[in-house]
């Protein structure tokens, strides 16, 4: 016996089809069309063929020669806000600086199966007599820059180019070089107060990764800040660091981070990486024709991208391959993707990698509040990725592979006669810049506790951000991210 709702809900169902039926055979063929189409449609979206929410979309940040050229930061951008808060220097003192520093415009770093080498000027012998005083100057002090490992052992280094002609190497070229003479000049006019007295080697603290444009960038730098005497009297040293992240302790130790390579794996196997990766493969596809290569053998999209960067920043056109030349509009696509491979590459480890340098930044302002520490310049020579990942963590990434000798400086003040300091502030302040623009109210661990119009943070509030929340000594620190190095998962 069928049960009488049963029944009710056919007969329901039967007289909305009949009345469908009816109303359908009223409509011409061309609206019997339509009606059919969008009915398939509808089947289509709810079994999955055109499952929209499905779908992955990327953004990518647009590339036009304006944002390439800030990229290529030629003429070199040396003005800027170091040294001096706006209307209150006479209330604040600077206790030190430091720096963490990417190198100078370079040739590419690698070499592309199938694409043009073009020569680049790596010279040291300018024609230009106000930019060759520069350069001789350099050659002078370069025998009294000492360059040893982190154990204090001197080693033979490259603080001059190679050759004259660079191609593939990443070398610095002449115009890198100009690029941290300038940006040191700028120094020795915004920090003036603080080498007035003199400075020698006991002022300086300088790192350079294990590279040579890393290392001749930092020295470039330290020569237009100090001076050609200064450094002659000085002999300052440039300690070299194994670690691209400058994680290694000052005895040249790298404690092993297992969880970064799994860190890394993982946002390479995340959905939105993925997606990205299969957005960009067309544009894969057509460097692959360009280059007559297989795909497989094109391993990523920041190389090619370098290698038109190096073109449009020495004024040349765009690189040709064995299959014609790489159009404008290709090569700004390439560059827009390497900047979106930036901004992921390292978001789910920034913190993990750049901690603890920036430990070792605060341990060296709680010494220099205490007299403990005679360093009043710190500088970390690096890479792109040296910074990017300390950038990710303060909150002020741009999302875009950031220029040729960028620079990330934070300065330590004190106030003058502490007129009612609290007890937090005593120890003094930071002040955060980069690339000569104060970003201390964009710190995400500054912007409810900012003094002097967002110029200043209370290094507490600094060591409490490096602290996870609790206020520790930044060696406690460093102890913390060792550990969560080996654990997290």
């Amino acid at each position: 016996m069928i049960p009488s709702t049963v029944v009710c809900v056919r007969r329901m169902v039967c007289s909305y089809i009949r009345i469908t039926r009816a109303r359908f055979a009223t409509l011409t063929k061309q609206q019997q069309l339509l009606v059919a189409i969008a009915f398939i449609f509808i089947l289509l979206v709810y079994f999955g063929y055109f499952n929209l929410s499905k779908r992955i979309y990327i953004s990518v940040l647009p590339v036009d020669r304006r944002s390439v050229q800030k990229y290529c930061n030629f003429p070199v951008n040396s003005n800027g806000a170091e040294g001096s808060i706006p209307g209150r220097d006479g209330d604040f003192q600077l206790e030190m600086v430091q720096v963490l520093l990417r190198h100078g415009d370079r040739a590419p770093f690698s070499k592309i199966q199938g694409m043009e080498i073009r020569d680049l000027d790596c010279s040291m012998t300018p024609l230009n007599d106000t930019v060759k005083k520069l350069f001789d100057g350099y050659l002078n002090v370069i025998e009294d820059i000492i360059v040893r490992r982190m154990s204090s052992k001197v080693v033979p280094h490259n603080l001059v180019t190679r050759s004259e002609i660079c191609q593939y190497d990443g070398q610095l070229t002449k115009k890198g070089f100009q690029q941290l003479f300038h940006i040191g000049r700028h120094f020795k006019t915004a920090y003036s107060k603080l080498i007035e007295n003199g400075i020698n080697n006991n002022h300086v603290y300088a790192r350079s990764t294990n590279t040579d444009r890393t290392l001749q960038s930092a020295a470039a730098l330290l020569y237009g800040f100090l001076g050609e005497k200064s450094i002659k009297k000085g002999h300052i040293a440039i300690s070299i660091s194994q670690d691209r992240f400058f994680r290694d302790n000052d005895d040249g130790t790298v404690s092993p981070c297992p969880a970064y390579e799994k860190l890394m794996e993982r946002t390479k196997q995340s959905k939105e990486y993925q997606s990205g990766s299969a957005a960009m493969e067309p544009l894969m596809l057509e460097m692959s024709n360009l280059l007559m290569a297989p795909r497989e053998s094109i391993k990523n999209v920041i190389g090619l991208a370098d290698a038109c960067l190096v073109h449009i920043c020495h004024g040349l056109p765009s690189p040709c391959t064995v299959g014609g030349c790489i159009p404008q509009a290709t090569a700004f696509k390439l560059i827009s993707y390497a900047d979106w491979a930036f901004s992921h590459n390292y978001s789910q480890v920034a913190d993990m990698i750049s901690l603890p340098v920036m430990s070792q930044i605060a341990s060296r302002m709680v010494d220099k509040a205490s007299s403990k520490t005679p360093v009043k310049f710190a500088i970390y020579g690096g890479h792109e990725i040296s910074i990017i990942p300390a950038l990710m963590s303060l909150g002020i990434f741009e999302q875009r592979w950031i220029p040729y000798a960028s620079r990330l400086i934070f300065e330590f003040w004190k106030k003058t006669g502490v007129i009612n300091e609290t007890k937090k502030n005593q120890r003094g302040y930071i002040r955060v810049l980069y690339n000569g623009e104060t970003v201390t109210s964009n710190l995400k661990f500054c912007k409810k506790n900012l003094f002097e119009n967002g110029e200043l943070c209370p290094l507490e509030d600094f060591l409490r951000w490096l602290g996870g929340g609790r206020i520790e000594e930044p060696q406690k620190s460093i102890q913390q991210q060792k550990s969560k190095c080996m654990t997290e998962q």
